[in-house]
């Protein structure tokens, strides 16, 4: 049930229901566990200026190799990553 709230609002232009959406595919929770579909949700709400979901993005594909990385995205995960640790700072 969170999923589908969460997924209607996405589509209504949420990008926090966004980030909760790529967590929830990144650790199985709701739904079948699947990291591209979490790099998926995570890019769209990092291209709208969400800092977790940059830190995520760059984190997961730090770990991945790049695999993941969506293709024509305008900048790097490293470069999120990076970029987003000193904004998540004050969340640690």
């Amino acid at each position: 049930k969170a999923v589908e709230m969460l997924t209607e609002a996405a589509g209504l232009g949420s990008i926090d229901a966004l980030f909760n959406l790529g967590a929830a595919h990144e650790d199985g929770v709701g739904v079948q566990q699947d990291e591209a579909k979490a790099v998926e949700f995570y890019a769209k709400a990092a291209m709208q200026g969400h800092v977790l979901s940059r830190y995520s993005l760059g984190f997961t594909f730090g770990k991945k190799g790049g695999e993941l990385w969506p293709r024509g995205a305008p900048v790097r995960g490293a470069t999120l990553y990076d970029l987003s640790e000193n904004g998540a700072q004050g969340f640690s």
